[in-house]
């Protein structure tokens, strides 16, 4: 028998197509989970720590090995400068062209390497920096949640955080 795992949005958005909706009744409905991609994500992987791993599996979809070390997502985005600091105007950017994440990265990678984070592109907007051994690890808010803010008020907490605040 096989299995495959679907999240699906609310059964109300696709009740009139019922194609899906018969092939859909051919499965068992999981019991409701208040975080299913969280409680998918655990049972199909083993890491370490109550947070998701994003940057590595992302990392590792793309078909690059993310099994040593840690990694962050490190996407482009528009962040507007201003007098105070900056605010993160726009994120995922969809736009960018192969070409132009390439010549960014060029720029980027001496001061993400020399930092001990070497930056990989995984597709044009979708970059992670591999966190070598013994770099600070710190908690960041999701760039969803940040859309809009001052970038200052969402530079990371915790024991590790005054070094990864002396990088940014």
């Amino acid at each position: 028998m096989s299995t495959l795992h679907a999240l699906l949005p609310p059964l109300a958005h696709v009740r009139a197509d019922l194609a899906f909706v018969s092939w859909l009744a051919k499965g068992d409905r999981l019991p409701e989970a208040s975080n299913a991609r969280t409680t998918l994500l655990r049972e199909l992987f083993h890491f370490a720590g109550d947070s998701v791993p994003a940057a590595a599996l992302r990392h590792l979809c793309h078909g690059d090995d993310a099994a040593t070390g840690a990694w962050l997502c490190a996407d482009p985005a528009w962040v507007r400068s201003e007098a105070t600091g900056a605010r993160l105007m726009a994120w995922p950017l969809g736009d960018v062209s192969a070409d132009e994440a390439e010549t960014l990265a060029a720029a980027l990678r001496p001061l993400f390497g020399d930092a001990g984070a070497p930056l990989s592109i995984d597709a044009p907007s979708a970059w992670c920096l591999h966190l070598l051994h013994g770099a600070p690890r710190a908690e960041f808010r999701a760039p969803a949640e940040a859309l809009g803010v001052d970038l200052v008020e969402c530079l990371p907490d915790g024991d590790d955080a005054a070094a990864v605040h002396r990088r940014d």
